[in-house]
């Protein structure tokens, strides 16, 4: 009782302020350890708050990832069919360096820590789903390679140059990096 008593006195009462800082800290959970690995006691320690608020402001830890992704995905460029690859390989290029670059590889870790959690993988198929079906009638195709492929291309590239060193990623040209996604814009 006494623990709770000297968390509200560090946090006083704010319900806004409470529930960013649950999604804080279980989106710098999330992106470090897998969904199934997280426990809700975890993200309650690090958001210093007791365990209950988490279940009072998301429903369950399940709702609490889900608003994880809402958050994380949010920043996500608008597209039209106009200038999709104009505006994909701009968004690209602002993933390669600086806050970007952390905020990208939040969420790829995060993607790539949960994908094979029974309880989450479904969520994390069907968001990864409705995008490449976005992609696609953007693209105007009927098939859904090019969108996966770019798709596939974007995760894949982000969690490589999160293995390379700063000095090794400065190295790579912007030119190079976007080849692939404009070879994928070719018909």
């Amino acid at each position: 009782m006494e623990e709770n008593a000297s968390k509200e006195k560090h946090h006083p009462r704010d319900s806004e302020k409470t529930r960013a800082r649950i999604l804080q800290a279980a989106i710098e959970l999330f992106s470090n350890s897998s969904y199934d690995m997280v426990r809700s006691r975890d993200i309650a320690h690090k958001a210093e708050i007791d365990v209950a608020l988490i279940n009072r402001y998301f429903g369950s830890k399940k709702e609490l990832f889900i608003a994880v992704l809402d958050t994380i995905s949010q920043g996500k460029p608008e597209l039209d069919s106009s200038d999709v690859e104009s505006r994909i390989c701009e968004d690209f290029s602002k993933r390669l360096s600086g806050e970007n670059f952390q905020n990208t590889t939040t969420a790829v870790r995060l993607i790539a820590f949960s994908a094979s959690s029974p309880e989450v993988s479904p969520i994390l198929r069907e968001r990864i789903g409705n995008e490449i079906s976005r992609l696609s009638g953007l693209l105007g195709a009927n098939d859904k390679t090019p969108a996966t492929a770019l798709i596939a291309y974007v995760l894949g590239m982000h969690t490589l140059l999160q293995m390379l060193s700063e000095e090794e990623r400065a190295a790579l040209t912007e030119k190079t990096l976007l080849e692939p996604i404009h070879a994928i814009f070719q018909k």
